[in-house]
């Protein structure tokens, strides 16, 4: 199919597909089996629920509210900057890009790329406590809201963190190349750290090597507890 339109509620559909999904009902739809065989835009509407996936490595764009099944996908894309997008899941995805008016949140650890958090844009970790391990294996901008609650993030490789995030705990398997503004309630770091203006650190950490790449760069240690430095 290159087309799914869904105008009762309740639908089920299982199938493979690539182009657009629809939900065009008014009441929430579950598809049982979902297998992409290209690039796909799923319009979740009023409700859209993926209970099982193989995405095939494809690129996923998705706007309305959408449930995402586990799976590895190409880039992610969430909202399209002009509709009202809320979308939860935890798959793999090469990138994942949050665009203005939309938000998605993690049920569970997750694997992604590069993560994008345009303005108006929503990144949660998780619910209300939750303590989920994203791995990212690129760089991070935020320019909306990332809501970390007590996750981990595990940069496993060299990483640009632009914009002004509020982290939780992050682990840095390589050098990472922080910007001004950016906070951490714990850092782990084995490779060079360099900050680009003020960072602050509020708990235990460990760093093997902190570096200042601009002129006046502070690491501030808020928390009054001891630093390790290897």
């Amino acid at each position: 199919f290159r087309r799914v339109l869904f105008r009762s509620g309740g639908s089920t559909f299982t199938g493979k597909t690539s182009g657009v999904i629809t939900n065009d009902s008014s009441a929430a739809i579950t598809i049982a089996s979902l297998e992409l065989d290209g690039d796909t835009t799923i319009n979740g509407g009023s409700g859209l629920t993926i209970t099982a996936a193989n995405y095939g490595g494809k690129n996923v764009s998705v706007t309305g509210k959408a449930t995402l099944a586990n799976g590895t996908m190409g880039n992610l894309t969430v909202g399209d900057g002009t509709t009202v997008t809320s979308v939860e899941g935890k798959p793999t995805a090469t990138n994942l890009t949050v665009k203005d008016n939309a938000s998605f949140t993690a049920t569970g650890s997750l694997s992604i790329g590069s993560v994008e958090i345009e303005s108006g844009g929503t990144f949660s970790s998780g619910a209300d406590g939750s303590s989920h391990t994203i791995t990212v294996n690129g760089d991070w901008t935020n320019n909306g809201i990332f809501s970390a609650q007590k996750s981990k993030i595990d940069f496993t490789s060299a990483t640009t963190i632009l914009g002004t995030t509020d982290f939780y705990d992050a682990i840095f398997d390589s050098s990472a190349d922080v910007a001004d503004g950016n906070s951490f309630h714990a850092v782990t770091a084995t490779g060079v750290f360099t900050a680009n203006g003020t960072v602050t650190v509020s708990a235990d950490s460990s760093f093997s090597s902190i570096k200042s790449g601009a002129s006046g760069a502070t690491v501030s240690f808020a928390g009054g507890t001891t630093q390790a430095f290897s």
